[in-house]
C-alpha cells in the first residue's frame, strides 16, 4: 500500500448544511439525480479510488489545520459568497484495509452527513441491491443528497468520487456479493 498523506474527502456539502440560500432554494436537476443512482459499473468506472476499510471513529476534540481548511472552504459558495453551514462538518475516521482501485492513505477521514433516522443495509445477495438503482444503505433524499451513517469497527466499501447511494455500503463477510463483484470488475 502506497503511504500518502492523510486525505479528507467531502462526502455531501450540501447534506451538511453547506449551500447558499439561492442553492437550498433552487432544486437539484433530474440529471444530478440520476448520476446518484447511475450503474454499479459507471460508479466503478467513475471512482478514483475504491477502498475497504474500518471505521475508527469519527474526530474527536479540535479539527486539525487541514480539516479547518476544508471547513472553511465548504463555506464559501462558488460565486464567492458565504455558505451557510450548521456547525462543524462531522468527520468519519476510517483505517484503509485494502485498496482495490487507485491509491491512498493508511487512514483517510470522510465528511459525511448523516441520515436523519439510521438506516438499515440491503442485503447485496438479495435481488432488490441489484435490480434497484437506488437500493443500498445510503439515503438519496428529495433534493438528491446522499446521507450516510457509520458505525466505528465495521468494514465498508468507500468509492471515493461522485456520489451515489451504492458508495458506502458495509462489507461484513470476506465473500461479500458487492465486494466479490466489484473485485471482479477492477481486475476484468
Amino acid at each position: 500500500m502506497t503511504k500518502v498523506a492523510t486525505p479528507i474527502v467531502i462526502l455531501s456539502l450540501a447534506a451538511a448544511g453547506a449551500c447558499t440560500a439561492a442553492e437550498r432554494q433552487a432544486p437539484q436537476s433530474t440529471a444530478d439525480c440520476a448520476a446518484q443512482t447511475a450503474s454499479v459499473d459507471e460508479l466503478i468506472t467513475r471512482s478514483s479510488a475504491i477502498v475497504l476499510a474500518e471505521a475508527v471513529g469519527g474526530a474527536a476534540g479540535e479539527p486539525t489545520a487541514d480539516l479547518r481548511k476544508i471547513q472553511d472552504e465548504a463555506r464559501k459558495g462558488n460565486d464567492g459568497g458565504e455558505r451557510i453551514v450548521a456547525g462543524n462538518l462531522p468527520v468519519q475516521l476510517f483505517s484503509a484495509l485494502d485498496y482495490l482501485k487507485g491509491e491512498g492513505a493508511e487512514t483517510f477521514s470522510v465528511i459525511v452527513a448523516a441520515p436523519a433516522e439510521p438506516t438499515a443495509p440491503v442485503p447485496h445477495d438479495s435481488d432488490a441491491f441489484w435490480e434497484d438503482a437506488s437500493a443500498g444503505r445510503a439515503v438519496l433524499t428529495d433534493d438528491c443528497r446522499v446521507e450516510a451513517d457509520f458505525a466505528a469497527g465495521e468494514r465498508y466499501l468507500i468509492f471515493i468520487g461522485p456520489q451515489h447511494v451504492k458508495a458506502y455500503e458495509p462489507v461484513a463477510v470476506g465473500d461479500d456479493a458487492w465486494l466479490a463483484y466489484v473485485r471482479a470488475k477492477i481486475d476484468g
